[in-house]
């Protein structure tokens, strides 16, 4: 089974996660229709306000939106450094709910575990030195995975907009 390659990104200037983003080189891109739906109401005309690095296609073919061709008209781009990018696991908590870098999971009975890719692979930190502490997800046995789903996982936040569940870390639920 091959696992599904997809990205969402944290803006920060936007305090927004935007969910199956486009990756191009240093930007991300979505539709705008997409891209408003993260918004506020009074902002959705206004996303410069936001002070992102945003650009819109409006279907014109100047270097600056040579991306029209490839997505159509309508698109959104926001570039690096306003972005930061995670990506998919290919792996699912006990809810059924896709587990990205950055998510913070309960894991067995402990709580407040980051994910992280490292050393070629997804995985979680048990301690304060990333790499030996550092412990592969997806072939752990411990999480009994079936279909790329376990019972032993759940998420509970991500670290932009839960930060603070990361000081649960190792105790016991």
């Amino acid at each position: 089974m091959a696992r599904e390659i997809k990205f969402r990104a944290w803006v920060s200037k936007m305090e927004s996660m935007l969910e199956e983003v486009t990756v191009f080189s240093e930007m991300i891109g979505m539709n705008d229709d997409d891209f408003y739906s993260y918004l506020p109401e009074e902002g959705k005309y206004f996303y410069d306000d936001y002070s992102c690095s945003v650009k819109r296609n409006n279907g014109d073919r100047d270097p600056e939106t040579m991306f029209s061709p490839l997505m159509g008209e309508d698109w959104v781009w926001i570039e690096k450094p306003d972005y930061e990018l995670m990506q998919y696991t290919g792996l699912k908590d006990k809810n059924g709910k896709e587990i990205y870098e950055g998510d913070i999971c309960d894991l067995l009975d402990s709580r407040g575990f980051e994910i992280v890719y490292q050393q070629s692979a997804f995985g979680y930190i048990t301690g304060e030195t990333k790499l030996t502490d550092f412990h592969h997800l997806g072939g752990n046995y411990h999480f009994k995975w079936e279909n790329g789903q376990s019972q032993k996982v759940e998420i509970i936040g991500n670290i932009y907009e839960n930060p603070e569940l990361l000081n649960l870390k190792q105790t016991t639920k």
